[in-house]
């Protein structure tokens, strides 16, 4: 019962950090941020599809991947990187 809550914790999360990055993409300053952020938010939203299948393993890449696009120059968004990095570190290897 707690790996499922852990699992529903961890796909609400992603969602909503999706719609969160899909924010600031909309309202970043530069094409660049604004491809960035595009992808970080398509690789939370692949986690939570994962996540809902149980496929824990491409859900920690996807996370990574969101994480290293939010802390990149171009994203520029450390509070995405963290929100990924911290998704990521509630899933149990």
């Amino acid at each position: 019962m707690a790996q499922l809550d852990l699992f529903t914790a961890a796909t609400q999360g992603a969602r909503t950090w999706a719609l969160r990055t899909r924010t600031l993409a909309n309202r970043s300053p530069c094409d660049d941020q604004e491809a960035a952020l595009r992808v970080a938010a398509v690789h939370f939203d692949s986690a939570a599809e994962y996540l809902v299948h149980g496929d824990t393993d491409n859900a920690r890449t996807a996370l990574r991947t969101a994480h290293n696009y939010g802390a990149s120059e171009e994203g520029s968004a450390p509070k995405v990187a963290a929100a990924a990095s911290s998704l990521l570190a509630g899933l149990t290897a």
